[in-house]
């Protein structure tokens, strides 16, 4: 884990007389962050030494200063380390001996740097980032003392000598920490004050001094032994496991900008923050994406050229990490013939797969952490698992791990993604992998990743309250695609797999936060044959923003149910939504309970309304029950719209239909010549003031007949003249006696003149105050038609049919 020193700055650790026994506590891994000390509102300055340029702060002020807290501390506190900066040149690193400086080569510089990082009295193997700054740490660490008392000594003491007040800094931690420049180095170096005599003491200077040690020695930490610590993880990023300041009533943190001498106000981070509150717009990150799809081959000549690269034009933190994972989603495919024939992997090392572009779930863990480290950012790969390729619905796990992912440190709280499965998706039977981007994988928040990624350590989830592995395997399989559309498991009627039937059927429930659209697959499963797929055995449909999927088994035995949706009910492909179990033990005893739709499952006006081409009706569910053989639909809408109705399988039973329109609503009178379940489709296409245009819009109603009337008549006939406003009084069905006189009442707006013609006979009838038509005609001869005909103009004598009757 060791990493090479690139740093300016140097540090050398004067320790005071009395060194204690160390005590291990879990180590917190933060970037160390630079500060700015501030004296009488101005930035103070150190003067620069002659021969190299290099800030020098005076040793024997500070140990002057030691000495003097020293008289303050009880004696039974352990010393504290002391902290001195300078900048470093290039060719190797300054350290202190024997009240002497020299400099050590570059090629020793390493190890010299690992023992300043090394505690004394201690085994533990600290190794550094690439970090600017590096410092010794001496004295005990138990977890009741803390470097904060001191700091309130030195504040006490200070006040009591009124030589300085201490400022309260205000924290500039932000949602994306700003990259460690060179500049910022620089001027954190000159803002360090050199002390001036014996009488008075810069409390800040020690103050945030002692700050920033803390920090560094936090990032010396190895990450291969951490853990995550609940308690630390909820803890803000200036935190590194000591006692926060208002238990301890010290202010000791200060924090820099990319401008020192304009500090900038920002509210601290005190805890992990949602995908969406720390990247508000995805689309910030396109630019840098783009670079990092389009990497050129030299960058790419080692791990260590490709991250100079990669992290050349960032920012902060995040942004390294946002472009380290683009880089591994879209460069390294993963190994699907190895995974498919279960043949050895060969070498997975961060080598191999940088070489190869070709890795499983572990050698992509294994090269992001890697390439993590080089740029600085703490990273830790996960184990445990996942529902993945092969995954069964409701299935149990019976190995302890099958997958590997990564977490990663940002303002000092652990966020998840996953490379694999960000990458693309996997064709098994061709044994082929498909480069296709998964944004969903990149710093999930823990809620969703645990919905298909269970770590072995439940640290690791990053949840208040760990998912155990029974209730992992029970839940409902949940893809990317039910997160990025707004959908979450509480939205969900079954949050388990598993959904027994009762009385033959059973119905999952979903909330809808904005109109959507879903298709269903059903299919039957035991476990060895291939799943085969089940027609006219699930009802789909949206009623009240709540999306129903009524399935009801034809057999005894195990179903999938896997739902694909999308946003909007316009045409367009549907994603992978989520996938249930359906068990059956005792079956209905119809084989296709619902109308064939050839292969459509969704059913009712939901999408009607959602549309907005309706904007009411008086029949929102699917189902509707005819009791008596006869029923009224009516519809409401804000536009003059047409319909047109087809009834029953191959629309054999359209004159048993019959639409009356209106400006405002359409009323449909429907009877059901035959009992059980027919289907009943309504198209629509609003009123252009033409006869053109088509019906692109429907809705289809399940109609439930129990009984039909003794004699089931169908209704008249109508034409493209039957409009808004037009509607037949008598005779209402469409079948006539013949040679029988029959009182005829219609209403026609807009004509002016309407006749019956039967057997080439006209009966012209009289208009009343109303705009009815109405008079007597005799029917003819059976097996002829009856018309009821009108003309508009009264200066052309040309008339057009309404409506037709069969006379029997």
């Amino acid at each position: 884990m060791g990493s090479s020193c690139s740093s300016t700055t140097s540090a050398v650790v004067v320790k005071t007389a009395r060194v204690a026994p160390t005590t291990k506590r879990p180590p917190v891994t933060e970037e160390p962050k630079p500060e700015i000390l501030e004296r009488g509102g101005q930035h103070g300055t150190t003067p620069k030494t002659k021969d190299t340029g290099k800030d020098d702060v005076s040793i024997a002020s500070i140990q002057s200063q030691v000495s003097h807290l020293d008289r303050t501390q009880d004696t039974s506190t352990s010393a504290d380390t002391l902290v001195q900066y300078e900048k470093r040149p290039q060719d190797g690193v300054h350290v202190q001996q024997n009240n002497r400086w020299s400099s050590i080569s570059g090629a020793n510089s390493q190890d010299s740097i690992e023992s300043l990082c090394k505690p004394e009295n201690s085994d533990r193997t600290s190794t550094p980032k690439n970090t600017r700054t590096h410092v010794k740490e001496t004295g005990s660490q138990t977890k009741k003392l803390r470097l904060s008392d001191q700091s309130k000594a030195i504040q006490n003491e200070g006040s009591k000598n009124n030589t300085i007040e201490a400022k309260k800094p205000n924290s500039t931690t932000a949602s994306t920490t700003q990259l460690s420049r060179p500049a910022d180095r620089g001027s954190f170096d000159k803002s360090v004050d050199k002390l001036n005599g014996d009488s008075a003491v810069d409390i800040e200077a020690i103050q945030n001094s002692r700050a920033f040690q803390n920090q560094a020695t936090g990032s010396c930490e190895k990450l291969d032994k951490e853990k995550p610590n609940m308690k630390e993880i909820k803890m803000s990023a200036n935190n590194t496991g000591m006692k926060s300041d208002e238990e301890t009533g010290t202010d000791d943190k200060k924090g820099i900008n990319s401008v020192p001498s304009k500090m900038v106000e920002q509210p601290e981070i005190t805890r992990r923050l949602k995908k969406t509150e720390l990247i508000p717009d995805l689309s910030v990150f396109k630019e840098l994406d783009d670079y990092a799809k389009q990497t050129p081959e030299h960058a790419e000549s080692s791990m260590r050229s490709l991250v100079d690269y990669l992290i050349r034009p960032t920012k902060s933190p995040l942004e390294r990490i946002r472009v380290l994972f683009m880089w591994m989603a879209t460069h390294v495919k993963y190994d699907v013939s190895g995974y498919v024939t279960g043949t050895t992997y060969g070498d997975s090392s961060p080598e191999a797969v940088f070489r190869t572009r070709t890795a499983v779930c572990q050698g992509y863990a294994d090269l992001f952490t890697e390439l993590c480290r080089l740029a600085d950012i703490p990273c830790k790969t996960i184990s445990g698992k996942a529902k993945g390729i092969n995954y069964v619905v409701g299935a149990k796990f019976r190995e302890a791990s099958n997958h590997a992912w990564n977490a990663v440190q940002i303002n000092g709280f652990w966020y998840l993604l996953d490379c694999t499965w960000a990458a693309g998706h996997s064709d098994i039977s061709s044994k082929t992998f498909v480069f296709s981007y998964t944004e969903h994988y990149f710093l999930t928040d823990p809620e969703l990743l645990v919905a298909d990624h269970l770590p072995l350590d439940d640290s690791w989830q990053l949840l208040e309250d760990p998912v155990s592995v029974e209730m992992f395997e029970s839940w409902v399989l949940l893809k990317p695609a039910f997160f990025d559309l707004g959908l979450r498991m509480s939205d969900l009627s079954h949050s388990k797999a598993r959904v027994p039937t009762k009385s033959g059927s059973a119905t999952i429930k979903l909330s809808l936060h904005e109109p959507m659209s879903f298709v269903v697959h059903f299919k039957s499963f035991d476990g060895k044959k291939k799943p085969t797929e089940i027609k006219n055995c699930v009802l789909h449909e949206i009623v009240d923003m709540e999306a129903r999927f009524r399935v009801v088994p034809p057999t005894e035995g195990k179903f999938r149910l896997t739902i694909f949706a999308k946003k909007g009910t316009s045409s367009g492909s549907h994603e992978f939504l989520l996938e249930y179990l359906i068990q059956c033990k005792i079956p209905k005893a119809t084989s296709a309970p619902f109308p064939s739709r050839n292969g459509r499952t969704i059913w009712g006006p939901g999408h009607f309304l959602l549309d907005g081409v309706i904007s009411g009706t008086s029949h929102p569910e699917a189902i509707v029950d005819v009791p008596e053989g006869d029923v009224k639909i009516q519809f409401e809408f804000e536009s003059r719209m047409h319909f047109m109705c087809h009834f029953g399988e191959d629309s054999r039973w359209n004159e048993y239909v019959f639409t009356e329109p209106e400006d405002a609503c359409a009323t449909f009178y429907l009877r059901c010549p035959e009992p059980g379940m027919h289907s009943l489709t309504i198209w629509a296409k609003e009123d252009i003031g033409s006869t053109d245009g088509s019906y692109h819009k429907h809705c289809s109603y399940i109609i439930r007949c129990k009984k039909s009337k003794p004699k089931c008549l169908p209704y008249p006939k109508t034409f493209k003249t039957w409009t808004s406003g037009c509607k037949v009084f008598r005779p209402q069905n469409g079948h006539l006696a013949s040679n029988r006189a029959v009182l005829f009442r219609v209403r026609w707006p807009k004509v002016v003149d309407v006749a019956v013609v039967a057997d080439g006979k006209w009966s012209h009838l009289v208009q009343g105050s109303d705009d009815c038509w109405e008079g007597n005609a005799t029917t003819g001869a059976r097996g002829t038609s009856l018309h009821v005909v009108g003309k508009r103009d009264p200066n052309v004598n040309s008339y057009e049919w309404l409506l037709d009757y069969k006379v029997i």
